[in-house]
């Protein structure tokens, strides 16, 4: 009888359930997506992810022992103090060594080497917070002008991220690493004084500004060729 209590009452104590986990927060979000864009589009690593020289920090300081030395000061002999013999003798010195030190000679001073001190350094990767939310600006403004890319699932991120770089790019905020928008075809150039002159783009005398606006940038145009292979979507310029 007492077994099957026992059994009873085990089966009646609720089960621990394990704390949910808690939710990410939008930039933890944001910047999982950044990562998988530097997957597609690794040329932007070195914006969003800098190397910088830091000085090594070494730890000098030495342990307490807590065993504190009177270095060259007077210390009092026990017996005396405890007897109460506090005077001091009067030492007779030499009289060459009571002279005042003013009376010495002056020697020259030997020059001293001063030491340059050395310092290590080591290589930090530091990530740019300033990109990291241009870059977030840029895709919450691509995600309200398509809507197709609001919950965006598997193959659908690669357009939307080459949209993505294409706005990127196109507001300038890649030129530090030299991905620049186009200005159109290369025609000529020339060394001395640096002269170079472009075509028009194809897409500038056909009437199509939104064709002309991807064609900007590559991404714009990897962005374009997907678009014309889709049906019935809608053109936002």
């Amino acid at each position: 009888m007492e077994n099957e209590q026992d059994t009873e009452l085990e089966a009646q104590e609720p089960e621990i359930q394990p704390e949910p986990e808690p939710e990410p927060s939008q930039d933890e979000i944001y910047k999982s997506l950044l990562l998988e864009f530097l997957g597609f589009y690794p040329e932007f690593k070195s914006l969003f992810f800098k190397i910088e020289k830091v000085e090594k920090k070494e730890d000098n300081e030495t342990p307490d022992n807590g065993n504190t030395e009177n270095i060259g000061g007077d210390t009092e002999n026990p017996s005396d103090s405890e007897n109460g013999n506090t005077e001091t003798q009067d030492l007779d010195l030499p009289e060459s060594e009571n002279k005042d030190i003013t009376d010495l000679p002056n020697e020259p001073s030997e020059p001293t080497e001063t030491e340059t001190p050395t310092f290590e350094y080591e290589e930090v990767e530091v990530f740019n917070e300033v990109a990291f939310y241009n870059w977030v600006s840029v895709f919450r403004r691509v995600s309200c002008l398509y809507p197709e890319f609001k919950n965006v699932k598997d193959c659908k991120k690669i357009p939307l991220f080459a949209l993505v770089a294409h706005y990127f790019v196109y507001q300038g905020f890649a030129s530090s690493i030299g991905i620049l928008s186009q200005k159109g075809l290369v025609a000529s150039s020339s060394v001395g004084d640096v002269s170079v002159s472009y075509q028009s783009s194809p897409y500038a005398n056909k009437g199509n500004d939104f064709s002309y606006f991807l064609s900007l940038t590559p991404y714009g145009m990897e962005y374009l060729a997907w678009l014309q292979r889709q049906a019935g979507l809608l053109y936002v310029n």
